[in-house]
Protein backbone atom coordinates (compact mmCIF):
# COMPACT_ATOMS: atom_id res chain seq x y z
CA UNK A 1 0.00 0.00 0.00
CA UNK A 2 1.31 3.43 -0.85
CA UNK A 3 -0.30 6.39 1.10
CA UNK A 4 0.29 10.16 -0.54
CA UNK A 5 0.04 12.82 2.10
CA UNK A 6 0.31 16.29 1.28
CA UNK A 7 3.74 17.00 2.03
CA UNK A 8 5.84 19.19 -0.53
CA UNK A 9 8.12 16.41 -1.09
CA UNK A 10 4.80 14.85 -2.58
CA UNK A 11 5.66 16.69 -6.07
CA UNK A 12 9.06 15.08 -6.22
CA UNK A 13 7.66 11.10 -6.69
CA UNK A 14 4.46 12.18 -9.10
CA UNK A 15 6.64 10.72 -11.99
CA UNK A 16 7.52 7.81 -10.02
CA UNK A 17 3.54 7.16 -8.87
CA UNK A 18 2.44 7.83 -12.39
CA UNK A 19 4.97 5.12 -13.70
CA UNK A 20 4.88 2.62 -10.96
CA UNK A 21 0.57 2.91 -10.54
CA UNK A 22 -0.09 -0.38 -11.16
CA UNK A 23 2.38 -2.03 -8.66
CA UNK A 24 0.70 -0.94 -5.65
CA UNK A 25 -2.36 0.24 -4.07
CA UNK A 26 -2.85 3.87 -3.81
CA UNK A 27 -4.50 5.37 -0.62
CA UNK A 28 -4.96 9.35 -1.21
CA UNK A 29 -5.23 11.38 2.01
CA UNK A 30 -7.85 13.75 1.23
CA UNK A 31 -4.96 17.15 1.05
CA UNK A 32 -3.02 15.17 -1.22
CA UNK A 33 -6.48 14.40 -3.64
CA UNK A 34 -6.27 17.78 -5.58
CA UNK A 35 -2.87 17.00 -7.21
CA UNK A 36 -3.00 13.64 -7.82
CA UNK A 37 -5.75 14.25 -9.94
CA UNK A 38 -4.32 17.46 -11.75
CA UNK A 39 -1.73 14.98 -12.38
CA UNK A 40 -3.62 11.84 -13.91
CA UNK A 41 -3.24 10.14 -11.20
CA UNK A 42 -6.84 8.23 -9.85
CA UNK A 43 -6.33 6.73 -6.00
CA UNK A 44 -7.71 3.54 -5.41
CA UNK A 45 -9.58 4.75 -2.39
CA UNK A 46 -9.68 7.98 -0.29
CA UNK A 47 -9.40 8.67 3.37
CA UNK A 48 -10.72 11.51 5.37
CA UNK A 49 -11.05 11.94 9.41
CA UNK A 50 -11.88 15.40 9.74
CA UNK A 51 -15.06 16.99 10.55
CA UNK A 52 -14.23 20.41 9.57
CA UNK A 53 -15.04 22.55 6.61
CA UNK A 54 -11.58 22.13 4.91
CA UNK A 55 -11.48 18.48 5.05
CA UNK A 56 -14.97 18.80 3.30
CA UNK A 57 -13.26 21.51 0.52
CA UNK A 58 -10.41 18.94 -0.15
CA UNK A 59 -12.99 16.04 -1.37
CA UNK A 60 -14.77 18.47 -3.66
CA UNK A 61 -13.29 18.05 -6.60
CA UNK A 62 -15.07 14.73 -7.02
CA UNK A 63 -17.87 16.25 -7.91
CA UNK A 64 -16.33 17.37 -11.15
CA UNK A 65 -16.54 14.33 -12.99
CA UNK A 66 -18.47 11.12 -13.10
CA UNK A 67 -15.17 8.92 -13.47
CA UNK A 68 -14.40 10.13 -9.92
CA UNK A 69 -17.42 8.56 -8.65
CA UNK A 70 -16.12 5.10 -8.28
CA UNK A 71 -13.31 5.95 -5.91
CA UNK A 72 -14.24 4.67 -2.46
CA UNK A 73 -13.74 7.05 0.54
CA UNK A 74 -13.48 5.74 3.97
CA UNK A 75 -15.10 7.42 6.46
CA UNK A 76 -15.76 7.39 10.02
CA UNK A 77 -19.08 9.40 11.19
CA UNK A 78 -17.48 12.19 12.75
CA UNK A 79 -15.90 13.15 8.67
CA UNK A 80 -17.12 15.95 6.84
CA UNK A 81 -18.11 14.98 3.48
CA UNK A 82 -20.58 16.74 0.86
CA UNK A 83 -23.89 15.47 1.08
CA UNK A 84 -23.58 15.07 -2.90
CA UNK A 85 -20.71 12.28 -2.29
CA UNK A 86 -22.86 10.31 -0.19
CA UNK A 87 -25.10 9.83 -3.28
CA UNK A 88 -21.99 9.30 -5.92
CA UNK A 89 -19.30 7.75 -4.31
CA UNK A 90 -19.08 4.23 -2.41
CA UNK A 91 -18.41 4.86 1.51
CA UNK A 92 -16.71 2.57 3.43
CA UNK A 93 -17.20 3.13 7.19
CA UNK A 94 -14.15 3.50 9.54
CA UNK A 95 -15.31 3.20 13.36
CA UNK A 96 -13.01 3.79 16.07
CA UNK A 97 -12.35 1.08 18.95
CA UNK A 98 -13.21 3.74 21.71
CA UNK A 99 -16.44 5.12 19.56
CA UNK A 100 -19.72 5.06 20.71
CA UNK A 101 -20.73 4.21 17.02
CA UNK A 102 -19.07 0.82 17.20
CA UNK A 103 -22.16 -0.85 19.40
CA UNK A 104 -24.28 0.94 16.70
CA UNK A 105 -22.67 -0.65 13.57
CA UNK A 106 -22.48 -4.12 15.62
CA UNK A 107 -26.17 -3.66 16.72
CA UNK A 108 -26.96 -3.30 13.26
CA UNK A 109 -24.80 -6.17 11.85
CA UNK A 110 -23.06 -3.63 9.28
CA UNK A 111 -19.57 -4.06 7.94
CA UNK A 112 -17.12 -1.87 8.87
CA UNK A 113 -13.20 -1.08 8.81
CA UNK A 114 -12.33 -0.99 12.55
CA UNK A 115 -9.61 2.19 12.89
CA UNK A 116 -7.70 4.05 15.74
CA UNK A 117 -8.12 7.83 16.36
CA UNK A 118 -5.19 9.84 15.70
CA UNK A 119 -4.28 13.49 15.76
CA UNK A 120 -3.29 13.45 12.24
CA UNK A 121 -5.02 11.27 9.28
CA UNK A 122 -1.83 10.29 8.47
CA UNK A 123 -1.30 8.19 11.71
CA UNK A 124 -5.03 6.53 10.95
CA UNK A 125 -3.91 5.78 7.50
CA UNK A 126 -0.78 4.35 9.02
CA UNK A 127 -2.58 1.94 11.45
CA UNK A 128 -5.42 1.27 9.03
CA UNK A 129 -2.94 -0.31 5.93
CA UNK A 130 -1.26 -2.29 8.50
CA UNK A 131 -4.02 -4.17 9.03
CA UNK A 132 -5.34 -4.06 5.28
CA UNK A 133 -2.24 -6.02 4.42
CA UNK A 134 0.84 -8.24 5.57
CA UNK A 135 3.15 -6.16 3.06
CA UNK A 136 4.86 -2.84 3.99
CA UNK A 137 3.20 0.53 3.65
CA UNK A 138 4.75 3.31 2.33
CA UNK A 139 4.31 7.30 2.14
CA UNK A 140 4.60 9.61 0.43
CA UNK A 141 4.79 13.17 0.63
CA UNK A 142 4.84 12.87 4.46
CA UNK A 143 7.21 15.64 5.32
CA UNK A 144 5.50 16.98 8.52
CA UNK A 145 8.14 19.58 9.25
CA UNK A 146 8.43 23.50 8.28
CA UNK A 147 9.15 24.05 4.44
CA UNK A 148 10.38 27.25 2.77
CA UNK A 149 7.65 27.92 0.27
CA UNK A 150 3.90 26.39 0.09
CA UNK A 151 3.45 23.98 3.01
CA UNK A 152 1.76 21.41 0.62
CA UNK A 153 2.12 20.35 -2.69
CA UNK A 154 0.85 22.20 -5.32
CA UNK A 155 -2.02 21.95 -6.62
CA UNK A 156 -3.83 22.28 -3.49
CA UNK A 157 -7.43 23.54 -3.45
CA UNK A 158 -7.16 25.43 -0.03
CA UNK A 159 -4.23 27.27 -1.88
CA UNK A 160 -6.19 27.62 -5.06
CA UNK A 161 -8.76 29.58 -2.82
CA UNK A 162 -6.52 31.25 -0.64
CA UNK A 163 -4.67 32.83 -3.69
CA UNK A 164 -7.75 34.22 -4.77
CA UNK A 165 -7.22 37.31 -2.13
CA UNK A 166 -3.61 37.90 -3.04
CA UNK A 167 -2.84 41.32 -4.28
CA UNK A 168 -0.03 43.93 -4.65
CA UNK A 169 -0.06 44.99 -1.20
CA UNK A 170 -1.00 41.29 0.64
CA UNK A 171 1.36 39.27 -1.59
CA UNK A 172 1.06 35.34 -1.85
CA UNK A 173 4.77 35.07 -0.04
CA UNK A 174 3.66 37.51 2.83
CA UNK A 175 0.67 34.83 3.14
CA UNK A 176 2.59 31.61 3.02
CA UNK A 177 5.76 32.67 4.84
CA UNK A 178 4.24 31.67 8.21
CA UNK A 179 4.18 27.81 7.35
CA UNK A 180 7.67 28.49 7.52
CA UNK A 181 8.10 28.74 11.39
CA UNK A 182 8.72 25.68 13.59
CA UNK A 183 5.25 24.30 13.73
CA UNK A 184 4.55 22.33 17.56
CA UNK A 185 1.59 20.44 15.78
CA UNK A 186 3.85 18.79 13.13
CA UNK A 187 6.37 18.48 15.91
CA UNK A 188 3.79 16.36 17.57
CA UNK A 189 2.69 14.10 14.91
CA UNK A 190 6.61 13.38 14.08
CA UNK A 191 7.06 12.32 17.68
CA UNK A 192 4.29 9.66 17.04
CA UNK A 193 5.57 8.14 14.45
CA UNK A 194 8.90 8.17 16.24
CA UNK A 195 7.58 6.61 19.44
CA UNK A 196 5.69 3.49 17.70
CA UNK A 197 6.58 0.24 18.17
CA UNK A 198 8.85 -2.52 16.52
CA UNK A 199 6.00 -4.05 14.24
CA UNK A 200 5.04 -0.63 13.18
CA UNK A 201 8.09 0.94 12.07
CA UNK A 202 9.67 -2.76 10.51
CA UNK A 203 7.16 -2.12 8.29
CA UNK A 204 6.41 1.42 7.30
CA UNK A 205 8.57 2.99 5.17
CA UNK A 206 8.50 6.61 3.91
CA UNK A 207 9.35 7.14 -0.05
CA UNK A 208 11.88 9.84 -1.00
CA UNK A 209 13.47 11.00 -3.83
CA UNK A 210 17.11 12.01 -4.69
CA UNK A 211 16.16 15.79 -4.38
CA UNK A 212 14.80 15.59 -1.40
CA UNK A 213 16.20 16.90 1.92
CA UNK A 214 13.97 16.01 4.79
CA UNK A 215 13.96 16.09 8.19
CA UNK A 216 14.45 12.88 9.66
CA UNK A 217 11.87 11.55 11.50
CA UNK A 218 13.14 9.03 14.17
CA UNK A 219 12.50 5.40 13.24
CA UNK A 220 11.14 5.57 10.30
CA UNK A 221 13.36 4.71 7.74
CA UNK A 222 13.70 6.57 4.68
CA UNK A 223 13.55 4.58 1.10
CA UNK A 224 14.66 6.16 -2.27
CA UNK A 225 11.81 5.29 -4.50
CA UNK A 226 13.88 3.32 -7.33
CA UNK A 227 15.19 1.13 -4.30
CA UNK A 228 11.64 -0.47 -3.53
CA UNK A 229 10.16 -3.32 -5.73
CA UNK A 230 5.97 -3.51 -4.57
CA UNK A 231 4.25 -6.59 -4.88
CA UNK A 232 0.97 -5.27 -5.97
CA UNK A 233 -2.08 -6.31 -3.43
CA UNK A 234 -5.34 -6.08 -5.36
CA UNK A 235 -7.77 -5.08 -1.96
CA UNK A 236 -10.34 -3.47 -4.54
CA UNK A 237 -11.97 -7.11 -4.96
CA UNK A 238 -11.43 -8.03 -1.43
CA UNK A 239 -13.23 -5.75 0.63
CA UNK A 240 -14.90 -3.06 -1.12
CA UNK A 241 -17.87 -4.72 -2.04
CA UNK A 242 -18.23 -6.16 1.70
CA UNK A 243 -18.28 -2.41 3.22
CA UNK A 244 -20.12 -0.93 0.75
CA UNK A 245 -23.02 -2.66 -0.25
CA UNK A 246 -24.92 -2.38 2.75
CA UNK A 247 -28.17 -1.09 3.29
CA UNK A 248 -28.73 0.27 7.40
CA UNK A 249 -32.42 1.75 6.52
CA UNK A 250 -33.76 -1.95 6.26
CA UNK A 251 -33.06 -2.20 9.61
CA UNK A 252 -33.76 1.33 11.03
CA UNK A 253 -36.11 -0.50 14.00
CA UNK A 254 -33.11 -2.01 15.68
CA UNK A 255 -31.63 1.18 16.05
CA UNK A 256 -34.92 2.77 17.31
CA UNK A 257 -34.90 -0.14 19.45
CA UNK A 258 -31.61 0.12 20.73
CA UNK A 259 -31.85 3.56 21.58
CA UNK A 260 -35.18 3.09 23.19
CA UNK A 261 -33.59 0.43 25.45
CA UNK A 262 -30.35 2.82 26.36
CA UNK A 263 -32.82 5.90 27.33
CA UNK A 264 -34.35 3.78 30.17
CA UNK A 265 -30.62 2.49 31.28
CA UNK A 266 -29.72 6.44 31.69
CA UNK A 267 -33.02 7.10 33.74
CA UNK A 268 -32.43 4.63 36.00
CA UNK A 269 -29.04 6.19 36.18
CA UNK A 270 -27.19 2.01 35.25
CA UNK A 271 -23.29 2.82 34.85
CA UNK A 272 -23.50 3.07 30.96
CA UNK A 273 -24.56 6.51 31.51
CA UNK A 274 -20.76 7.46 31.25
CA UNK A 275 -20.57 5.90 27.71
CA UNK A 276 -23.02 8.50 26.66
CA UNK A 277 -21.92 11.54 28.39
CA UNK A 278 -18.33 11.18 26.65
CA UNK A 279 -20.66 11.99 23.68
CA UNK A 280 -23.24 14.23 24.85
CA UNK A 281 -21.46 16.18 27.34
CA UNK A 282 -18.01 15.87 27.42
CA UNK A 283 -16.16 19.09 28.60
CA UNK A 284 -18.50 18.79 31.69
CA UNK A 285 -17.31 15.01 32.31
CA UNK A 286 -13.59 16.51 32.41
CA UNK A 287 -15.40 19.21 35.18
CA UNK A 288 -17.20 16.32 36.81
CA UNK A 289 -13.97 14.56 37.52
CA UNK A 290 -12.57 17.48 38.98
CA UNK A 291 -15.27 18.03 41.59
CA UNK A 292 -16.14 17.94 45.26
CA UNK A 293 -18.86 15.15 45.80
CA UNK A 294 -22.08 18.30 46.20
CA UNK A 295 -21.06 19.82 42.94
CA UNK A 296 -20.61 16.25 40.91
CA UNK A 297 -24.43 15.59 42.14
CA UNK A 298 -25.17 19.17 39.89
CA UNK A 299 -23.02 18.09 36.99
CA UNK A 300 -23.78 14.86 36.85
CA UNK A 301 -28.12 16.00 36.37
CA UNK A 302 -27.16 18.23 34.09
CA UNK A 303 -24.98 15.45 32.00
CA UNK A 304 -27.68 13.03 32.40
CA UNK A 305 -30.43 15.69 31.18
CA UNK A 306 -28.15 16.36 27.74
CA UNK A 307 -27.68 12.96 27.57
CA UNK A 308 -31.90 12.45 27.10
CA UNK A 309 -32.37 15.23 25.22
CA UNK A 310 -29.63 14.21 22.69
CA UNK A 311 -31.13 10.30 22.70
CA UNK A 312 -34.76 12.27 22.01
CA UNK A 313 -33.60 14.21 19.54
CA UNK A 314 -31.67 11.24 17.57
CA UNK A 315 -35.43 8.95 18.10
CA UNK A 316 -37.35 11.98 16.48
CA UNK A 317 -34.87 12.00 13.82
CA UNK A 318 -35.02 8.19 12.81
CA UNK A 319 -38.71 8.11 13.16
CA UNK A 320 -39.12 10.68 10.55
Amino acid sequence: ILITASGPSLFNQLEFIKTNRSSFFLLALSSSLTVLIKNQIIPDAILTTDGGYYAKRHLRILETNKIYQKIPIILPPEGKISTKLYETNPIIPLIYEDSFDKKIFEKLKLNFLSGKRNGTVSGTAAELALLLTNKNVYFAGLDLASSKGHSHTQENILETDNSLNDFKLKSTETRIIPSTFPNQSLEIYRNWFSTRDKSFYKRVFRLISAKDNLQKINNLDDIINKKVKFQYENLSNSFFEEYTNQNPKDKINYVIDFFESEKKLIKNDNIKIFDWFKISSYTDLIQYKRENEENKKIIYNKMKTETLKLIDEVLDFLRK
